[in-house]
């Protein structure tokens, strides 16, 4: 990953007209192509970008040298940034590739939450079976649910000084949470 170059925008940035991010973004993107660098735009929470930073996305995907392509665009987002994408057709014409994530499975869930355990730091297993199940019953395998259920779980526990979380603890904490 030699020549990587990040660019972080902030939030005053981010509150510029569309017209000014996608110049700033043009900016970038002709900098990187003098340097020769290969561009990746990432875009989290496409699926709220408007129609008319779509299309400005779509415009700065025309650029090419003689090398082929110079920009790789990644839209990452909900379920509604299908649609959205789908509603532009000469975007979508440019879309090479597309993936959805469906909900994890209760195994899947499982290993997710030990996974999350063991980066941070241990290999105790803090969650029940039965809690475990029904962290996945009421997230419906959505990890982003599943990260708030289990913080929002290990605290109480901590709070209760309980060695382990149980059934119990996370039938109220989903009740407190309105899962």
């Amino acid at each position: 990953m030699r020549n990587l170059k990040t660019i972080n925008l902030s939030t005053s940035q981010l509150e510029l007209s569309s017209d000014a991010l996608l110049e700033i973004l043009e900016g970038i993107f002709r900098d990187n192509i003098r340097e020769g660098r290969h561009t990746v735009i990432i875009v989290d929470e496409a699926h709220s970008i408007t129609d008319e930073v779509l299309e400005g996305l779509r415009l700065l995907l025309n650029f090419q040298t003689n090398q082929g392509f110079q920009l790789t665009l990644l839209l990452l987002g909900q379920s509604e940034l299908e649609g959205k994408i789908e509603n532009n057709k000469p975007f979508e014409q440019r879309v090479s590739m597309k993936a959805h994530l469906n909900p994890l499975t209760f195994e899947e869930t499982q290993g997710y939450i030990l996974h999350r355990l063991k980066i941070a730091g241990t290999d105790q297993k803090l969650f029940t079976n039965q809690a475990m199940e029904l962290i996945h019953q009421n997230t419906g395998g959505i990890p982003r649910r599943i990260n708030r259920l289990c913080d929002i779980s290990l605290l109480a526990g901590f709070s209760k000084k309980s060695k382990q979380i149980d059934r119990d603890m996370i039938e109220e904490e989903t009740q407190a949470m309105s899962l």
